[in-house]
């Protein structure tokens, strides 16, 4: 047994943790015909989720042998009526520097299987991240990640992020990730978005391995032909989806 909770009237509990003889009181928020001087239940399930999430990063801190303390979260807790319950959290996070954030947070998104906001701070700095995700064929306590949606480091003054309210969560949580991948081409779907995003990468890619080459080839004739061609078909077919042979580029 891990713990035992026991009402004690006004819509009042105290819980005991058995190990530690640690207690810990919940009331009711004055919204809710209680007195509001304690944690409310789902304060607690909010609060409890940004807790697990530091110490995941934590346990996942210690294992690339960096430091994560001061790290901090600030927690919002957004709840629905007709039932009543918790239609979102928001969970701010604070570190004290960049090391590694990028390999810890993967950890959290496989964790949960729902969507994730992470707002990262350090300073008068903030990183956006989220990420597309499905659930693990074989392992209901992991998600897979399909894709992944981040911002670069922002200055607090000059972050001017805004979204437009619609009557769908879905259709507000893909504005978001357009809005922090700076991509200001309209998608249908998210689906649609990660498939545009991932041609861009392939293409960048492409471009990048082009430049090695031309660097390396000493001839500049020989530096154009391998140049030109190749890239304008490569875009057609990437961007446009224009098979590769319907252009032929080269010396008339």
């Amino acid at each position: 047994m891990t713990s035992k909770v026991e009402y004690k009237g006004n819509l009042r509990t105290e819980a005991l943790h058995l190990k530690s003889n640690t207690r810990l009181i919940t009331d009711a928020p004055v919204d809710n015909n209680g007195k509001g001087e304690a944690y409310s239940p789902t304060d607690l399930v909010a609060t409890a989720l940004a807790s697990c999430a530091l110490t995941v990063m934590g346990i996942k801190a210690n294992s690339l042998g960096f430091d994560l303390e001061e790290a901090s979260a600030e927690i919002e807790k957004i709840m629905a009526a007709s039932p009543r319950r918790i239609s979102e959290v928001k969970i701010e996070i604070s570190l004290k520097q960049r090391k590694n954030i990028e390999t810890v947070l993967p950890i959290i998104e496989k964790a949960i299987p729902y969507h994730i906001i992470f707002i990262i701070t350090i300073g008068e700095e903030l990183f956006f991240r989220t990420a597309k995700k499905h659930p693990h064929p074989t392992n209901p306590d992991n998600s897979i990640i399909d894709w992944v949606f981040s911002s670069n480091w922002i200055n607090k003054s000059q972050c001017d992020f805004s979204l437009h309210l619609k009557v769908s969560v879905d259709s507000i949580y893909q504005d978001f990730c357009s809005l922090i991948s700076d991509n200001h081409k309209k998608f249908g779907t998210i689906a649609n978005m990660i498939e545009h995003q991932s041609r861009v990468k392939e293409l960048t890619s492409l471009i990048e391995k082009l430049e090695s080459k031309i660097k390396k080839s000493k001839q500049f004739n020989k530096k154009i032909e391998m140049n030109i061609p190749t890239i304008v078909s490569e875009i057609l077919y990437l961007v446009y989806g224009v098979p590769p042979n319907f252009l032929k580029i080269g010396p008339a």
